[in-house]
């Protein structure tokens, strides 16, 4: 027990630092990066230069984000707070958040009997960002990835179907892919942390879900997160 405790105190440590030694430096570097581009500081060639910078300082931010996440599930941190949430507007809501500085290719399909459900907001962002990340990151630019939403009121489940035409996963692979900083040999030399699935299993944990994964190499994926619902917060 007390070494538990060291490990969680040590974890919570590097959660900190992580948070406020990298978060906020590249926080003000994405936002002097914004300044050069749009205020013409830079032209031509130095602008690829910039986009270059920008894109590798928000890979990063990414990252810092994923830890101090992983940090708080491992520690314990991560709260159950459901309220009542507009599906399609926050699905939405998100897929505009994402389509920032990228060609639109999510495409959502509503077919859930409700408007309202009782759900985290903050766990299913952090569910639904990161698969739809990753079905966006493993696709070909020009490839539409699914987000489909269904529920079940007599089952009192709500479905998120995402479905992508990329690169699969290895079967021999899929049994780890919730494992922290794990990734799949086919993966190549597309950047990535291998945290996003573990945030995602243990948010959907919390909800007491479950989380699904159907994949063939060079085919494509589909992850369905399967989530209880209720009418009251009890």
């Amino acid at each position: 027990m007390q070494k538990e405790r060291e490990i969680n105190h040590l974890r919570a440590r590097f959660t900190s630092m992580t948070s406020h030694e990298f978060g906020n430096p590249l926080t003000s570097i994405l936002l002097c990066l914004e300044q050069l581009n749009n205020n013409n500081f830079v032209e031509n060639e130095g602008k690829i230069f910039v986009k270059s910078a920008t894109e590798a300082a928000q890979r990063m931010q990414i990252l810092v984000k994923d830890i101090i996440a992983l940090g708080k599930a491992d520690s314990g941190n991560f709260s159950f707070k459901p309220i009542q949430l507009k599906l399609h507007q926050f699905c939405q809501e998100l897929i505009e958040e994402l389509e920032i500085n990228r060609q639109k290719r999510i495409n959502l399909l509503d077919c859930s009997e409700r408007q309202s459900f009782l759900l985290d907001p903050k766990l299913l962002h952090h569910i639904l960002s990161n698969l739809l990340t990753n079905a966006l990151k493993y696709s070909l630019e020009t490839e539409i990835v699914e987000l489909e939403i269904s529920s079940h009121l007599d089952r009192q489940q709500v479905i998120f179907k995402i479905k992508d035409r990329g690169i699969g996963i290895p079967e021999e692979a899929q049994k780890y892919l919730c494992q922290s900083f794990y990734r799949a040999d086919n993966v190549g030399d597309i950047a990535g942390s291998g945290l996003g699935l573990s945030i995602v299993k243990k948010s959907v944990d919390l909800h007491r879900g479950i989380l699904e994964i159907e994949s063939k190499q060079g085919i494509g994926t589909t992850m369905r997160v399967i989530l209880p619902i209720t009418d009251n917060l009890d």
